[in-house]
C-alpha cells in the first residue's frame, strides 16, 4: 500500500502551482489500483497560510528583488504519510525539501489527478523534471 499526494485545484484537476493548490488529493494505491481517496485541504503551504492571514508574500515590496527563503517543513509534515508527490509545477525549494524527506517528486503535464496516479502506478507517468522559478513556489 502506498499513498500518493497530488496537488489539486479541485476534486479532479491537477494544480499547476504546488504552493497555491487549495487541496491535495491523497490516493491510497494497492495492487496497482486506487483503493481510497482523501481530499485534504491545503493548510500548510506558505501561500495558503498567507491567504488565511498568516505567512508571507514572495511578490511584496520586501521580496521584489530578492530571492526568498523559507522552510517547507509544514508541507513535509502535512504530506508525511505520502511516498510520492505529483504536481503540475513546483519550485526548487519545495522539490528539494520533499525529496530530502524521502518523497519522490513528479512534475507532470497530466491534467487529471486519478489518471496521473494510475499512470504513475503503471510506470507511464512522464516526469518533466522541471522546477518553477522560486519566486513562484
Amino acid at each position: 500500500m502506498k499513498k500518493i499526494a497530488v496537488a489539486q485545484m479541485n476534486e479532479t484537476e491537477i494544480s499547476r502551482h504546488f504552493g497555491r493548490s487549495p487541496f491535495f488529493g491523497i490516493y491510497t494505491v494497492s495492487d496497482g489500483q486506487v483503493s481510497e481517496v482523501e481530499l485534504r485541504m491545503n493548510t500548510f503551504t506558505h501561500h495558503m497560510k498567507k491567504d488565511q492571514g498568516e505567512g508571507h508574500s514572495h511578490k511584496g515590496h520586501e521580496h521584489e528583488n530578492q530571492k526568498h527563503s523559507h522552510s517547507h517543513k509544514s508541507v513535509v509534515n502535512g504530506l508525511a504519510d505520502c511516498k510520492v508527490v505529483i504536481s503540475g509545477g513546483m519550485g526548487m525549494g519545495a522539490i528539494n525539501s520533499l525529496s530530502s524527506s524521502g518523497m519522490e517528486v513528479i512534475i507532470t503535464d497530466e491534467k487529471q489527478s486519478r489518471e496521473a496516479v494510475l499512470k504513475y502506478t503503471n510506470g507511464k507517468l512522464r516526469n518533466l523534471n522541471t522546477a518553477c522559478d522560486d519566486s513562484n513556489t
